[in-house]
């Protein structure tokens, strides 16, 4: 397998994205669960090289108890029984936890456009993002919404889809951070085909021979067309897609069509739009999906929760959706997909 190098974004200073970043670090070095255990195997393995984006003036605020089995190690950080994680420092950063505020924003705006810098010098292959806070960035940069947008944007990659990958089921959006009156007008032909071989795409990469269940737009998947026209052009573009030889069933019912996914008869599902898709699949996977953003030139993944400034400096966030957003990196880096 050919060496990663992957970058890990530490999020909004005001957040957990910090402390999760830490206690990735430190499970790693003692790794318990499989999945902690397999991104240990990749650095002594297959010589996988992180290098995280933030700064050390927020690290070392993170509570004493996080830092258990870590330390600073010149430019990095490394656990007592683990690898180096490098350090890529980007100044700032001091801003009140758990709070919408401009020094959050523009710090965490600070390091998304560095990783842009480093992926477009060539100096890695993916990136790993830790929760921001979107109302934070839009104080100094208007207009963001979102990673997927931000990154699709920077990199010049116009055809890009939201996904999420899980143990239960893996989702393609057509739509993304969309409101929720606007959908129906962005459902083209474009957008629809462009989420349909996304989700082939994430077919191919797992083999797992189901067929892609894509969902409809209105209730009943439109009931024949009495409750709206935007599932017959799904239902176009879908067949334009199995003339192709793709084996994909569609436009669904959306409210059956899942629990035939919790059943286990679909693996990967295309869905209209944000909610459609995000509630069934946070539901069953429960913290250990990751997001994918598929259409980039280089691998991008992300954890599945958000910035939790309720419990921002407590020292009680998960770490588990981090280890399995960097699995997902490295997965996809091996598999050759430059989705």
């Amino acid at each position: 397998m050919k060496t990663m190098r992957l970058l890990v974004t530490a999020g909004d200073p005001a957040g957990i994205g910090p402390e999760v970043v830490l206690k990735t670090i430190a499970a790693v070095s003692r790794p318990r669960t499989p999945s902690e255990k397999k991104v240990r195997e990749h650095f002594e393995k297959d010589g996988l090289s992180v290098a995280v984006l933030g700064s050390r003036g927020v690290f070392s605020a993170c509570p004493a108890g996080v830092w258990e089995g870590i330390r600073w190690d010149g430019e990095g950080i490394r656990g007592t029984e683990g690898p180096r994680w490098s350090l890529v420092e980007v100044a700032g950063g001091s801003a009140p936890l758990g709070a919408v505020s401009r020094e959050a924003g523009g710090h965490a705006l600070a390091i998304l456009e560095r990783s842009i810098q480093i992926l477009k010098a060539g100096g890695a292959d993916g990136v790993c993002t830790a929760p921001v806070c979107k109302e934070s960035i839009d104080l100094v940069k208007p207009g963001f919404i979102g990673h997927t947008e931000f990154y699709g944007e920077a990199l010049g990659a116009p055809e890009i889809s939201m996904a999420f990958t899980s143990p239960f089921f893996n989702l393609v959006l057509m739509t993304t951070h969309l409101g929720v009156a606007r959908v129906s007008g962005a459902l083209t032909p474009r957008v629809i085909e462009r989420a349909l071989r996304h989700g082939a795409l994430l077919q191919d990469l797992h083999g797992d021979g189901k067929p892609l269940a894509v969902m409809g737009f209105n209730p009943h998947a439109g009931e024949g067309g009495l409750f709206g026209g935007e599932d017959a052009v799904i239902a176009a573009v879908a067949e334009k897609l199995r003339a192709e030889g793709r084996s994909i069933e569609g436009p669904l019912a959306a409210d059956s069509a899942f629990v035939s996914v919790a059943k286990g008869k679909y693996a990967t599902v295309v869905a209209c739009y944000h909610d459609q898709g995000l509630i069934p699949l946070k539901m069953l996977a429960k913290g250990s999906s990751v997001n994918v953003t598929l259409g980039l030139p280089v691998v991008r993944t992300s954890v599945d929760h958000g910035t939790g400034f309720d419990i921002a400096g407590k020292g009680v966030a998960e770490h588990g959706s981090m280890v399995e957003a960097i699995l997902a990196a490295v997965r996809l880096f091996g598999a050759g997909a430059r989705p």
